[in-house]
């Protein structure tokens, strides 16, 4: 049997024509800005899906489940595709027929295991930024991989340490540690999102 995946409610994004002209275009609805599924959604994983959706209105929602053909259909990263595509599935985006995406048919994106060098790559930002001699502890390493999987971008977790070291709360040289610039804390708003979105006012060096 081929393996296929089809994007969920593809309706949704295909406008019809009665006298059955070819589709030559997709819908998108303005409001999908503030779609909670989309906004979970890291900026390739968007592109990637809206590139899903055009391939589904060209293959009658049966997309082939060939990650190589994806990868250079999509003009998606190959390394990136599988755990993508499970993104997808995760939030219900999209189905399949395929094995290796319904094995993991109790998958999470807070599984997502991110390649060691990205995550390596982080935390060593986090230590330059912060100059402190903190470890790459399993903890750790767990809570960057937890919001990398759900579909933050490195490059988004580093804007948020360049703001959580421009921080002018006074203690703040004593309340550096990652929990304070990416962790999510009981009753309190995401860190990340609030370190992502914050304006420094002035530049600030710890030394």
């Amino acid at each position: 049997m081929i393996e296929y995946i089809q994007i969920r409610n593809l309706d949704r994004y295909q406008p019809h024509y009665r006298d059955e002209r070819k589709c030559i275009w997709i819908r998108w609805d303005i409001e999908a800005i503030g779609d909670y599924k989309i906004s979970k959604l890291s900026s390739s994983q968007r592109w990637l899906f809206i590139a899903l959706i055009c391939l589904a209105c060209k293959h009658d929602n049966r997309i082939p489940y060939d990650r190589q053909w994806l990868s250079e259909e999509t003009r998606h990263p190959s390394k990136d595709i599988l755990n993508d595509l499970k993104m997808l599935q995760t939030l219900e985006l999209l189905v399949t027929n395929c094995n290796e995406l319904q094995q993991n048919a109790t998958y999470r994106h807070t599984d997502i295991q991110t390649d060691n060098s990205v995550v390596s790559e982080f935390f060593n930002y986090f230590i330059l930024k912060t100059k402190k001699s903190f470890k790459l502890t399993p903890s750790t390493r767990q809570l960057i991989n937890k919001r990398l999987g759900e579909g933050f971008t490195l490059e988004q977790l580093k804007l948020a340490v360049d703001n959580f070291v421009q921080d002018d709360w006074v203690e703040r040289p004593k309340h550096l540690d990652l929990i304070y610039c990416i962790g999510k804390q009981n009753g309190k708003p995401d860190n990340l999102e609030k370190w992502i979105n914050f304006k420094p006012k002035i530049a600030i060096k710890y030394v």
